[in-house]
């Protein structure tokens, strides 16, 4: 295993770190705490020890936070010798790597903001970014990407350099075309003979300048540009991590786009700006092989990812023979039993709390309280024989998992906890820097999205809507004031578009999304997302979207996993294995009929989903149909299948 070097007076530094952050939370508008200058310092105090871990030939190979901040130094004195001014646009056209975090860090030394772009976005979404942000430069993968840069570049005045971290197959141009290596070559020979040119651009930067443009997915609209400022990041990462225990002991596996603000505030800023080491996993396919190789300890990742997981534990259990079987649902039960304990316990003393008129302590309920001796004898059987092999399988050091983007199904949440593996559940918006509140170890509550992140304000409005105001919130949509003023108030607030409530323990909870919200013909309000995850929750479905607008009942899409689809058809002694074919046939129907009739058991009447239809397609990224992050974009669905929806209302009588 490789060595993570060792960290000495970890928590003093920590604490230094965050007495530092405080400081940057003031109004002091000449202050110079920002992102790169934090880094520097975080560097220079774990310069030996290893920051960033990618994958090649074969195995995982380490950079230190020396060698991090050397090159992202050189990258931007690379940009400075490229004509690059203060705020100048740098975009970022890369897949997850160290080369990512050298282009921000390097571009935000150079003055610049960087404008991260998915990597599987189609070259019109390209263009709608590079053109509306005006980057003047472009850090690009490899030659697949290039082609969909040049179909474009004669459409963007603004864009002047191309730099390639992969650049076989693509023929340089001096000044206009350079691969990575040797930009940060001929830029490390510069940084020699000048070393105080990035010094100059660090002492202009501002905390209240931006560090990066983040477009919006545009799942109900053209994408916007968010700007995000130092401020914005570095109060999201003191909020985080002044509740939580991760440090420079922690391996982060990033799985999640680094475009993706969550992945980038939490499985970027935080881990490394607090001596944490960074893990890069090959793909999605390869995440069961990776988390063996990292062994990390921290994990973030989208709720899908779980909903995935989850159904196929539960396939992997139903198939195993009766002795694992039963095992497997004791040691569950034992769990859920646990925690049923665990959370009373935690009732009584924040009742207790408010009776006396106490404050919350940040670690109010530290360690387990099983007083049953029977109970607690079990638990330690369950754990020895079926918690540690899950975990195992997993690494063996995860502490816990991270979910945000959307709403997690509190039933994934509940049944991984009950086999003693912990999904900390967040919210927020790329608006919001991206967190607005977060559930950590003993402030967590299953079904809610946590506590309010400290100096971060929310009320909800007479609808319901969450309103947020705070050090994370956006500095405005980049050269679109109509849709700022539209999204932040007159007197700050950030108007989120979610609809929350606060339980009796100020725990906040997400009842439903405003610009989603179905509205029937009958007046009735349907929130589709619900329905969405009780469906998808099968791993037949791989996505599902209720529909209903205007309608007098509600209907559904549903888009099936080819793979599952076809050992459900073999199941069912079906000759064909084409998905049209399995997509028509009555038996799968019948079949997926069942699975949405046991989802209508568990809603109102009137949520009831009375036909639905299945579509022979797997809904990707790449074709524009779901987000990087696996979201659907229904204005786009809701066009492509317009004839399939109004087909499900012939006669309007269900």
């Amino acid at each position: 295993m490789l060595s993570l070097g060792a960290v000495k007076k970890e928590d003093s530094w920590k604490e230094s770190l965050l007495n530092y952050f405080l400081s940057d939370l003031g109004m002091d508008l000449n202050a110079t705490i920002t992102l790169p200058r934090v880094f520097l310092r975080g560097s220079q105090h774990y310069h030996s020890k290893v920051a960033l871990m990618e994958k090649r030939n074969g195995k995982y190979q380490p950079l230190t936070y020396a060698q991090v901040l050397d090159q992202a130094r050189a990258f931007g004195m690379g940009l400075i010798d490229m004509g690059v001014q203060m705020h100048d646009r740098i975009a970022i056209f890369l897949k997850n790597s160290p080369a990512w975090v050298v282009s921000d860090f390097g571009t935000m030394f150079a003055g610049g903001a960087t404008v991260p772009i998915y990597e599987t976005l189609i070259p019109e979404a390209v263009r709608h970014i590079l053109k509306d942000s005006g980057a003047v430069g472009i850090v690009i993968e490899d030659k697949n990407q290039f082609e969909k840069i040049k179909s474009i570049w004669p459409e963007l005045p603004a864009l002047r350099f191309v730099v390639l971290k992969k650049p076989e197959g693509v023929v340089t141009k001096k000044d206009k075309i350079i691969s990575l290596e040797d930009f940060l070559k001929k830029s490390s020979e510069a940084l020699k003979k000048d070393p105080s040119a990035i010094d100059k651009r660090l002492d202009q930067l501002k905390r209240d300048d931006v560090a990066s443009i983040v477009y919006t997915s545009g799942t109900t609209g053209d994408p916007k540009g968010v700007m995000l400022t130092h401020r914005n990041f570095l109060s999201n990462v003191y909020g985080v991590t002044s509740v939580t225990d991760v440090g420079a002991r922690d391996v982060m596996l990033s799985l999640l786009p680094l475009s993706h603000v969550f992945e980038r505030t939490i499985g970027y800023y935080v881990p490394i700006l607090f001596g944490a080491t960074i893990a890069y996993a090959e793909s999605i396919e390869t995440i069961s092989q990776n988390l063996l190789e990292v062994r990390p300890t921290v994990c973030c990742a989208v709720p899908r990812l779980f909903e995935k997981i989850y159904s196929k534990m539960l396939k992997k259990i139903d198939e195993s023979n009766p002795m694992k079987r039963k095992l497997f649902n004791w040691a569950l039960e034992v769990g859920r039993q646990v925690w049923i304990v665990q959370d009373k316990h935690r009732r009584s003393q924040l009742k207790d709390r408010r009776q006396r008129h106490r404050p919350e302590e940040r670690h109010e309920f530290d360690g387990l309280m099983i007083r049953n001796p029977a109970l607690k004898v079990s638990y330690a059987l369950a754990e020895k024989l079926v918690y540690t092999k899950l975990r195992q399988s997993m690494g063996g050091r995860l502490r816990f998992f991270v979910s945000g983007g959307a709403a997690l199904n509190s039933d994934v949440i509940n049944f991984f906890r009950n086999l003693n593996i912990s999904i900390y559940e967040g919210y927020g918006l790329t608006e919001s820097s991206p967190v607005i509140s977060f559930n950590f170890a003993q402030k967590f509550k299953p079904g809610t999205v946590g506590k309010l992140l400290p100096h971060v304000l929310v009320k909800l409005s007479p609808e319901g809507e969450i309103l947020a105001k705070g050090p994370n919130i956006m500095k405005g949509y980049f050269n679109n004031a109509k849709a700022t003023a539209e999204a932040i108030d007159s007197e700050g607030w950030l108007h989120t578009g979610d609809v929350g409530i606060f339980d009796e323990d100020n725990f906040l909870k997400i009842t439903d999304r405003i610009k989603e919200i179905i509205v029937m013909s009958n007046g009735k309000n349907v929130a589709p997302l619900p329905i969405e995850n009780k469906l998808t929750q099968s791993p037949v479905i791989a996505n599902a979207m209720a529909v209903g607008n205007n309608r007098k009942f509600i209907s559904a899409l549903i888009f099936p996993s080819l793979p599952e689809l076809q050992a459900l058809g073999k199941s069912l002694g079906l000759a064909s294995t084409k998905f049209e074919d399995l997509c028509k046939d009555k038996k799968i129907h019948d079949r997926l009929g069942k699975l949405v009739a046991e989802v209508n058991e568990t809603l109102s009447r009137y949520e009831q989903i009375k036909r639905f239809e299945i579509i022979p397609c797997e809904l990707t990224a790449e074709s524009g149909e779901i987000t990087p992050t696996l979201k659907l974009k229904r204005r786009i669905l809701d066009k492509k299948f317009a004839d399939v929806i109004e087909k499900m209302y012939v006669g309007d009588h269900a």
